[in-house]
């Protein structure tokens, strides 16, 4: 077959929708001549699907060839693939080849598949994604089953009630709600596609190393399009002055062992969000946050709650629809980094990006993407502001469902409430049919088309694929087939006595529509977990951190804690006391570091933190092999005899 045909005329342009007009004149006593000249159709055209000698009147065909399955089979193929699409369980060029083959053999249709590998073939691909827009083929992102499971209806309409009460308890504006979220860059960059050779098997292009260094920023933008300066936080013992070069304007530094934030960076960066926002209890501010344990301590509620900040968290495993930061901001900073990391390594060739280089990398990508554009756009797609608590749909619902998985959530609805006992709703499994609420062609055991089946003008084309609720009930095609539904015959004998009955001029649906979903949903169903998985921890959900139940829950928890440290003491002085220590209560011999005379009077300073020999912490030095001048091992590059500053 002619693989990439391109049409040379334009017969048939008018299309099926004239060309039916066309006929119902014609049928309502126009002449031939008159219609053809209207709707410049030819007139020889209009004289055989009026007389019928085509075999599809009212439809534009050209050729004696057909696709193996007609408009309405491939429709509802379309319509699974979308399904499972939105289960998070998509399906491949294969899986559909093979759907494709299973279908029109059980359907007994006649086809030229290959009966070997039991397929359909790449040109039947090609022509049914041409015959179906609203497919192509992507790639897609990958979604951990703990997403799928954790965003479900309760537990986003329990979070949206928390977020209600605490809208109705302060005057909140749009300047004074927000989101903080952190992320990662790294001085590795992942290469931009190139203009390569055609044909080569492998293109390459210069990166920084093989393993980068995670550099953690915290951001925070609010509903008005403010952004609140960011805070970097490096992987290091001390803090050196050149990281920070060329930072964005307002940007604060910070160190951590691992660099990824704690509770202490955090207090540090609500102390940094005080100065910049003036919040006061006269002018209070609401925080977005996820529920990271490092936000959740008794320092940074106290702080919080004196500075007349609001903390509220987001449901776990849920930050990837109700993060505003996720769904508008990050993806776009990290493409503008990306970019900028790829520029400075053709610009400074044979060089290696530094620590020292990340700030101002991260400036230049900080400053395109924070727009506040983004930043209203991100808080209207997830609902937070203006408040809609139905932008989420049935459709964003639809792994969850397909789990059948327990769903815990709370019923907390009010702070007041926070800290009650949360209960568990299970999620109804879903059908593995098509939607509920698409309607389908009626089944009747009569053989007069049934009403439903008559009245259907066309195919459920542009009925929107939705997922059923957890409260509905779960019905099966096989079910509403054994359902006898009214004919055409019975409504007409009830109708009768009271009006004239209409005439039905709608054509009747495929006769096998209704067997081409049951057969889909067999042959490609939504998967269904066996056994529930055993849950390890306490459930989590959307709380306002800053409430008094909430405080006082940590004060408990503090309680207990520093009783379980007095009690072990006490064990601890009572075998003592006998004489004889288990090997767990034995203290490890710690090596403590020998201080030199020599050591105690040498005052040489380090090149990158400019801290003397003898001053604590005590790490080990290395001599630069270039310029010659000592620093801490830890300020030094990874895996290196140089300094940062001599590095090539």
């Amino acid at each position: 077959m002619v693989r990439n045909y391109k049409r040379k005329t334009t017969r048939g342009g008018y299309g099926d929708g004239a060309l039916q007009q066309a006929l119902d004149a014609v049928k309502s006593g126009m002449s031939l001549k008159k219609c053809a000249a209207i709707y410049c159709i030819p007139r020889a055209t209009l004289r055989r699907h009026r007389d019928q000698k085509v075999k599809h009147p009212g439809t534009v065909k050209f050729g004696a060839f057909e696709p193996v399955l007609n408009a309405n089979f491939e429709r509802e193929l379309a319509s699974q693939i979308q399904l499972m699409e939105r289960a998070l369980f998509g399906l491949t060029t294969v899986d559909v080849r093979r759907l494709a083959f299973e279908l029109a053999t059980k359907m007994q249709i006649s086809h030229s598949f290959n009966s070997e590998s039991k397929m359909a073939g790449t040109d039947w691909l090609k022509g049914f994604l041409s015959r179906q827009p609203q497919l192509s083929l992507r790639v897609p992102q990958a979604t951990s089953i703990s997403r799928a499971v954790g965003f479900n209806r309760p537990k986003v309409e329990a979070f949206f009630a928390v977020y209600k009460s605490a809208l109705e308890s302060h005057p909140f504006g749009p300047q004074g709600v927000w989101n903080m979220d952190e992320s990662g860059i790294t001085n590795v960059q992942k290469p931009v596609k190139i203009i390569g050779t055609k044909g080569q098997r492998q293109i390459s292009k210069m990166t920084s190393g093989e393993r980068g260094t995670t550099v953690t920023v915290v951001c925070a933008m609010s509903a008005a399009g403010s952004f609140i300066p960011p805070m970097i936080i490096f992987p290091r013992k001390r803090m050196a002055e050149g990281l920070m070069r060329n930072a964005p304007t307002g940007a604060v530094g910070a160190v951590s062992d691992s660099g990824w934030t704690d509770s202490t960076l955090f207090v540090r960066w609500l102390k940094h969000f005080v100065s910049v926002t003036k919040c006061s209890k006269e002018n209070p501010q609401l925080i977005i946050l996820d529920g990271h344990h490092s936000h959740k301590t008794l320092l940074a509620v106290d702080y919080a709650r004196e500075n007349g900040i609001t903390l509220l968290t987001l449901p776990p495993h849920c930050t990837h629809k109700l993060q505003p930061l996720d769904r508008t901001f990050f993806k776009s900073l990290k493409s503008n980094y990306n970019r900028a990391a790829d520029n400075w390594m053709t610009t400074n060739a044979g060089k290696r990006i530094t620590m020292f280089d990340m700030a101002e990398l991260f400036c230049v990508a900080y400053d395109k993407a924070a727009s506040i554009d983004k930043a209203k756009k991100g808080f209207e797609t997830t609902g937070l502001w203006p408040y809609n608590d139905q932008t989420f749909t049935d459709e964003d619902f639809a792994a969850a469902y397909v789990t059948d998985e327990p769903c815990p959530v709370s019923t907390m609805t009010t702070p007041n409430e926070l800290c009650e006992t949360q209960q568990v709703i299970s999620c109804e499994a879903a059908p593995a049919t098509a939607p509920l609420n698409e309607p389908l062609p009626a089944v009747s055991t009569n053989s007069t088309p049934s009403a439903s089946a008559t009245m259907t003008d066309k195919p459920q084309r542009d009925v929107p694929l939705t997922v059923p609720r957890a409260d509905e009930p779960s019905v099966t095609l096989s079910a509403l087939a054994d359902v006898h539904l009214p004919s055409v015959s019975d409504d007409v004998s009830v109708a009768s006595s009271t009006a004239a009955p209409q005439a039905v001029t709608s054509p009747t649906p495929h006769p096998g529509l209704s067997e081409a979903r049951a057969i889909l949903a067999e042959l490609s169903p939504r998967p269904r977990i066996k056994s529930v998985r055993p849950r390890t921890r306490k459930a989590e959900s959307a709380v306002i951190l800053t409430s008094s139940p909430y405080k006082k829950m940590l004060l408990d928890k503090a309680a207990v804690n520093s009783s379980k440290r007095t009690s072990k003491k006490t064990v601890a002085c009572s075998a003592a006391e006998s004489g004889t220590t288990s090997k767990r209560s034995r203290p490890k011999a710690k090596k403590a570091k020998e201080v030199t005379v020599e050591q105690d009077n040498d005052e040489t300073p380090c090149c990158i933190c400019h801290r003397k020999y003898n001053e604590p912490p005590f790490d080990e030095w290395i001599k630069c092999t270039v310029c010659q001048q000592w620093y801490h091992e830890s300020c030094g590059p990874d895996d290196e005899t140089v300094c940062y500053f001599c590095v090539p």
